[in-house]
């Protein structure tokens, strides 16, 4: 089961749930300028701050080689090398996502599963090679 989590963890950082996720600020904060051509971002209360998720789990300054499938990155050797808040699936603080645990062993169960028709089926279902996504049909 390990290596499962493993390779579960790893689909959700290459292909994560939602998009993004939204923040409200409840203090003024100002994100100082790194480079001497760059202004200060500021940020006043009742902001929105937009975290694009996508962008984040594909960072190669937080993942080495993003683009590859590799589950060893959350064994327990290496699970300690991931910087806090750099792979967020489900969110993460006290806005978390409340259903992420029922979430991944509801994926965990539809992955044991094995669907097939049956001779007493009465509704043929035809089976389409798809994603979730529907221009990955073919």
């Amino acid at each position: 089961m390990k290596y499962m989590d493993m390779v579960f963890c790893e689909i959700l950082r290459k292909w994560p749930t939602q998009f993004s996720i939204d923040r409200v600020c409840t203090k003024s904060y100002t994100i100082e300028s790194k480079y001497p051509d760059e202004k200060p971002v500021h940020s006043k209360v009742d902001d929105v701050i937009w975290l694009p998720m996508f962008g984040l789990h594909r960072d190669p300054k937080y993942f080495p080689k993003p683009e590859v499938f590799d589950p060893e990155r959350f064994s327990d050797e290496n699970r300690n090398q991931i910087t806090p808040y750099s792979y967020i699936p489900f969110g993460s603080g006290p806005r978390n996502c409340i259903g992420s645990r029922f979430a991944i062993l509801e994926s965990k169960a539809l992955i044991h599963t094995k669907f097939e028709e049956l001779g007493r089926t009465l509704w043929f279902l035809e089976l389409l090679g798809c994603s979730m996504f529907r221009w990955n049909c073919f």
